[in-house]
């Protein structure tokens, strides 16, 4: 089996848009010291972390449905390049929390890191099925199992490599 993999991995079509999901991924840069900040920075009781994560579930929940029925016929690249640009924009929500400009226009701290994770939660769940999608449609008859294992553990390594990036740099 694993020259089959090694076969698969050759093959243009496969390298190609791992290599472009790789990147992605790995570009998705997380801020490690975020939960740190909220606690610390905000005093977010151990409660509110915990709302703040259930929001964010279930607006992920949310994006998986609203993809399977709106955008499931979609070019998978056209719902990547939307959802990267408007994950670039939610991305900056938390530099108005860190410095205190939700304040200044009269949002209190916890609703708007609520709508923050729930924000970001959502287009993430946009994401995974084309996601998903494209690494099935990947696997070849008869190691199907093992490909996906492959292939998702290749992203894995992506958004493991991305944390690691963020956990150095801030």
């Amino acid at each position: 089996q694993c020259l089959q993999i090694w076969k698969l991995i050759k093959l243009r079509a496969i390298w190609q848009p791992l290599s472009f999901v790789f990147i992605y991924t790995a570009l998705q840069i997380t801020n490690p010291a975020w939960d740190t900040f909220l606690i610390d920075g905000l005093g977010f009781s151990s409660f509110s972390i915990g709302i703040i994560s259930i929001a964010g579930s279930a607006t992920a929940l949310i994006g998986l449905s609203l993809y399977k029925w709106l955008l499931f016929g979609c070019n998978w690249r056209y719902v990547y390049v939307i959802t990267g640009i408007v994950v670039g924009i939610v991305s900056l929500a938390q530099v108005i929390l860190v410095m205190r400009i939700n304040k200044i226009i009269g949002l209190p701290d916890l609703p708007f890191a609520i709508s923050d994770e729930a924000a970001y939660e959502l287009i993430i769940g946009l994401q995974f099925l084309p996601l998903t999608q494209l690494l099935l449609a990947m696997c070849p008859g008869g190691s199907e199992g093992t490909a996906y294992a492959m292939l998702t553990t290749f992203t894995n390594m992506a958004g493991g490599g991305g944390y690691d990036f963020g956990s150095f740099f801030f």
